[in-house]
């Protein structure tokens, strides 16, 4: 499985990186791998990897401890986009809720007056 995240994604602060790092902001051509992905194709950091028929090079090795995202490649959504010949498009969207407040709003309360 790969998925593709925006630069300013809060996602890539929650990868657990067993080693390498995420991309850096207008990184593109890189990729980060689950533990099993990695070792599934042999892959260590610095090492190219194809995907969708374009090469990547490994900056990080994630560990994951939910199975299905052991064996996911990470790349800048834009590099994903155009290597599925998606321009602009997505197919799953994130979104992060803080808690905290009342339901409804700051206001909440004054329209039950």
């Amino acid at each position: 499985m790969t998925q593709g995240w925006s630069d300013t994604s809060y996602l890539w602060k929650q990868v657990p990186l067993r080693e390498g790092r995420v991309p850096a902001a207008g990184e593109r051509d890189v990729a980060v791998l689950g533990e099993a992905a990695a070792a599934a194709f042999g892959k260590k950091l610095g090492d190219d990897i194809q995907i969708l028929g374009e090469n990547f090079k490994v900056i990080g090795i994630a560990n994951y401890t939910a199975i299905i995202n052991r064996g996911i490649a990470l790349l800048a959504l834009p590099d994903l986009q155009k290597i599925s010949a998606r321009p602009n498009q997505v197919t799953i969207i994130h979104v992060n809720v803080e808690r905290g407040g009342s339901p409804g709003g700051p206001h909440a309360d004054e329209a039950r007056d």
